[in-house]
């Protein structure tokens, strides 16, 4: 079942032009100024969008002058890194990462995690590998998935190692998950 969500979400995002893509970014993150976690964050989590993802770049700018962290993928498991210096280069899935940076332990206080498809209830279908999910394992962080408002599904199928979101933010709405 998750398969065949993540095809045909994948699909429809495929097919999204350069204009819709920068349009639902910028009204996600008007939405994202609205929760007051994220507005008074000190440190965030927070991906390189690729392959018509949500972009990121306004929330990894509003985190300039705090801490930002950002995934690496280090033999074949995602740690959370501080970048140093300017230059990136590009992982094995063709996702831009710091060239140089520190390892980070600490969890930040919130977390922009990627999706393919969610549901209001938290639930979220990424690449099928799994990263995210052990990544916050354990984690003490306020998980916050941004997509297009056509992600939210009214069921997603949820395995035990799923982590839930913590809020859904789309360019229509704003879901806190109970």
């Amino acid at each position: 079942m998750k398969t065949i969500i993540r095809k045909e979400m994948l699909a429809k995002r495929k097919a999204l032009t350069f204009r819709e893509v920068e349009a639902v970014g910028e009204l996600v993150f008007e939405n994202l100024l609205k929760i007051q976690e994220f507005v008074n964050a000190k440190s965030c989590f927070c991906y390189w969008d690729f392959k018509n993802e949500v972009p990121t770049i306004k929330i990894r700018d509003f985190f300039k002058n705090k801490i930002l962290l950002e995934p690496v993928i280090d033999k074949d498991v995602m740690v959370a890194v501080k970048r140093e210096g300017e230059q990136s280069v590009y992982n094995g899935y063709g996702i831009e990462e710091p060239k140089s940076y520190i390892l980070v332990d600490k969890s930040a206080d919130i977390s922009i995690i990627p999706l393919v498809a969610c549901d209001k209830n938290g639930n979220r279908i990424g690449f099928g590998k799994g990263y995210y999910d052990k990544y916050l394992a354990g984690k003490k962080t306020i998980k916050i998935g941004i997509c297009y408002s056509w992600q939210i599904l009214d069921f997603v199928p949820k395995f035990d190692n799923d982590i839930r979101l913590d809020y859904i933010v789309s360019e229509q709405q704003i879901i806190k998950v109970n």
